[in-house]
């Protein structure tokens, strides 16, 4: 469910990712939870200046690894999430 009065500036998807590669490409901000070898692929897509968010980084290291190559950060949290700055 998106927040109300956001529903015309964000966009929510439940599919493969590249069904939308375009669309990824041109994102602002892109929440990733898709399997482990797509979240990698997804920040190649990535335009310049775009933020990534990553989910699971403790509960798959070799994603909090990535994060970490790419120049991120990891957060602290049960699961751990990280944030790429492409």
């Amino acid at each position: 469910r998106v927040l109300r009065g956001y529903e015309s500036r964000i966009d929510i998807r439940n599919c493969k990712s590249m069904e939308i590669k375009d669309e990824i490409a041109a994102c602002d901000l892109l929440f990733s939870d898709s399997s482990t070898e797509a979240r990698m692929e997804e920040i190649s897509w990535l335009k310049p200046g775009a933020l990534a968010v990553i989910h699971d980084t403790y509960s798959h290291p070799v994603l909090g690894d990535f994060v970490k190559s790419a120049g991120g950060i990891l957060f602290d949290t049960p699961r751990g999430f990280g944030m790429i700055r492409k």
